[in-house]
């Protein structure tokens, strides 16, 4: 079979995907036409892998229709967001694991809060997570979860002293000061104590 069959033949399934790709996607786009421009684009580059990975593009219209607030038109229509959400769609398209999908998520939102997106470093934050092994992923989930909540219960305490309390510096500012001196690591040991002497 000669190479030109062979693009012939992978080309028509490839040309019947996008129409039913579009369709799907014409309802929201339809109700949203703010979203048309950052879509098409997204489209252009990974039609095909959007085409073939429908269940990961409705999670992403479900994901956007849960934040309107965030993602509103002027932030919308910017081509700093449209970069940042193509970016998005490749990370997202790609990406194996739920707990990174999610992260995904959060970090562009965060990009469409953010006032300069120049500033925002949204490439070493995706270029991180895609890097992050599972296991690390998790102690970090771990530690954001059962152990600085832990830590800011107990700098709230020690804030109620009357030392914090007739000082002229602020309470953020103790907060902080305290927070970076705490010992991180005795706190995850004690934590992962307090677990096995349950068992």
């Amino acid at each position: 079979m000669k190479v030109e069959d062979i693009v012939k033949s992978a080309n028509i399934p490839i040309q019947g995907c996008l129409p039913y790709l579009l369709s799907a996607l014409d309802p929201f786009l339809q109700q949203n036409p703010i979203w048309q421009a950052a879509f098409y684009s997204a489209i252009g580059l990974y039609g095909i892998y959007m085409a073939y990975n429908q269940e990961e593009v409705n999670e992403i219209i479900k994901f956007i229709k849960e934040h309107p607030e965030e993602f509103r038109e002027e932030i919308v229509q910017s081509k700093e967001f449209r970069k940042g959400f193509l970016l998005f769609t490749e990370q997202y398209l790609k990406q194996r694991v739920d707990e990174k999908k999610t992260i995904l998520k959060r970090i562009l939102l965060d990009y469409a809060i953010y006032d300069n997106k120049t500033d925002y470093e949204l490439e070493r934050l995706n270029d991180c997570l895609l890097r992050i092994t599972i296991p690390t992923l998790k102690n970090l989930i771990f530690i954001k979860k059962d152990i600085i909540p832990v830590l800011e219960d107990e700098i709230n305490k020690e804030l109620n002293q009357k030392l914090y309390q007739e000082s002229d510096l602020s309470t953020e500012w103790w907060f902080n000061d305290l927070l970076t001196k705490k010992i991180l690591s005795k706190n995850v040991f004690e934590k992962i104590k307090d677990q096995i002497s349950v068992y």
